[in-house]
């Protein structure tokens, strides 16, 4: 392996001149000449970033969309927009109808309606585990796990109001002679499962996980919990940012230091060289 870089597109802050942030995720992935984008943030500023970052996006094999969550899906127009030739991938239920309980009013929190249109024949999807590109994969469905419905009652649309198990949500993890690097979206399903699970499969070590933990509205012991299982799981590097809380991303900044760094808009990281120098 000669490179293995991230780019964070979008995330709920900014610290770089000239970029924007929005409530939302997207990251730039390049690894030996394979280049993908891994979620789109709301959409609203998304075209600004990849002009100013120098994105090409004719380079671009693939976009994973990990959950059909608006702050993860809603880019997808403005990307076919520069690029209609773009790949996507992720699990068929995307497309459904996603709420939120607002009191007693269900609120859209799904992907945009024009989105899912200009999709059409633009997208694969997969409901297993599947390599992408040689060394890349997509977990498929992830176990159900005990971290739900952090900010609210989450609502899916099946011939009715039923309560989302967040079965599509999956991850993405690249394999390197070091470890893996995983990239996760929302981990809705709980982080520690997902990553039990990636090991489980692979029966390869964890190196590096950047993304959302959703641990927003988790009390001090599940936060505490989460913590120590990840210690245990033996993860060298933790990037965080979007839902995973402030609380959250104090507590294990404390407890993992120089092993954590926070993944806002703009910053750029040389994985290669902490899956080679190690903590």
């Amino acid at each position: 392996m000669k490179e293995l870089m991230v780019t964070v597109l979008i995330e709920n802050t900014v610290n770089s001149p000239g970029l924007l942030a929005e409530h939302g995720l997207s990251f730039y992935i390049q690894k030996d000449g394979q280049k993908y984008i891994f979620d789109t943030g709301q959409g609203f500023v998304l075209k600004h970033n990849l002009r100013q970052l120098g994105v090409d996006l004719g380079n671009v094999s693939s976009v994973i969309l990990s959950h059909g969550h608006y702050d993860h899906t809603g880019g997808v127009g403005a990307l076919l927009q520069v690029n209609p030739k773009l790949i996507f991938r992720g699990h068929p239920n995307l497309l459904k109808e996603k709420f939120k309980v607002q009191g007693k009013e269900f609120k859209e929190i799904g992907m945009p309606k024009e989105c899912k249109e200009k999709l059409s024949g633009n997208i694969v999807f997969n409901t297993d585990s599947m390599e992408i590109e040689d060394g890349t994969y997509l977990t498929g469905e992830l176990p159900p796990g005990q971290m739900k419905n952090r900010e609210g009652k989450f609502k899916i649309w099946d011939d009715g109001y039923v309560e989302d198990t967040f079965r599509e949500e999956q991850a993405l993890y690249i394999k390197t002679p070091y470890g893996l690097v995983v990239f996760s979206g929302c981990s809705h399903n709980g982080i520690v499962e997902t990553l039990q699970y990636i090991k489980n499969k692979t029966g390869e070590k964890i190196h590096t996980v950047l993304g959302g933990f959703h641990l927003i509205g988790s009390n001090d012991e599940e936060i505490q919990s989460t913590a120590d299982k990840i210690e245990k799981l033996e993860v060298n590097y933790l990037g965080l940012c979007h839902c995973t809380g402030v609380k959250a991303y104090c507590f294990f900044k404390n407890r993992f230091k120089e092993r954590l760094f926070h993944c806002s808009t703009g910053i750029s990281v040389n994985l290669l060289n902490l899956l080679m120098t190690g903590p």
